[in-house]
């Protein structure tokens, strides 16, 4: 600030030793996920569900695994779900995961509209992220989104969902995985991602499942 400028911006010079109120600002995305845990009585012994294809349909490939549920929720529900099973909501970090969940699709027989763990809340001047450990920006990882030009939806549609498209011709039905914001109380299958199965199956239904 040179001399001069506090008159136009309100900004004074101070003694730095003196005693004033403070203000902090984050440059951080703030992700606004609840705070919730693994529900034990919902898993064996040994930390595997008791019983997993109750909540939907799972996938294990390109080192993780990932659940596509069968129950609506909203994204802070999603959220609350996939913590209460030991995973995370939705993501892909990298390009090798999104192919294999992409490949998935040629033979794709579930619900077709799922949330996923990405944002914008607080974080829309440099794009959308993924609120996990990562906190990896969408963009930078893959894929762009269906209406992420639409300004007049920030504020009211600021929740990643990722949908299922059926692509149908004369010959030939396919399926597209596609990716917009949606409005965060809207509902939608809940989705998820756990780490990658790296131990021996004790019976068929834990081959796809996550044990932490």
């Amino acid at each position: 600030m040179n001399v001069g400028d506090e008159i136009k911006s309100g900004l004074t010079f101070d003694d730095c030793s003196a005693e004033n109120l403070f203000i902090c600002e984050t440059i951080e995305a703030t992700c606004l996920t609840p705070a919730a845990s693994k529900n034990s009585r919902l898993c064996d012994t040994d930390g595997s569900l008791k019983t997993p294809k109750i909540y939907g349909s799972w996938e294990n490939g390109a080192g993780a695994t990932f659940l596509y549920g069968n129950t609506l929720v909203t994204w802070i529900e999603n959220w609350i779900q996939c913590l209460t099973l030991g995973m995370t909501p939705l993501s892909f970090v990298s390009k090798t995961e999104m192919g294999f969940t992409f490949n998935l699709l040629k033979g794709w027989d579930k619900n077709y509209n799922y949330w996923t763990g990405g944002t914008r809340h607080d974080f829309a001047t440099k794009g959308p992220i993924w609120c996990t450990s990562s906190q990896l920006d969408i963009s930078s990882v893959m894929f762009p989104l269906n209406n992420a030009g639409n300004v007049s939806l920030m504020g009211s549609h600021d929740c990643v969902g990722f949908q299922i498209e059926k692509i149908t011709t004369n010959v030939t039905q396919a399926s597209r995985g596609t990716f917009e914001f949606g409005n965060c109380s809207h509902r939608r299958m809940f989705a998820c991602r756990g780490p990658g199965i790296t131990t021996k199956p004790k019976h068929a239904l834990d081959r796809t499942v996550p044990q932490n």
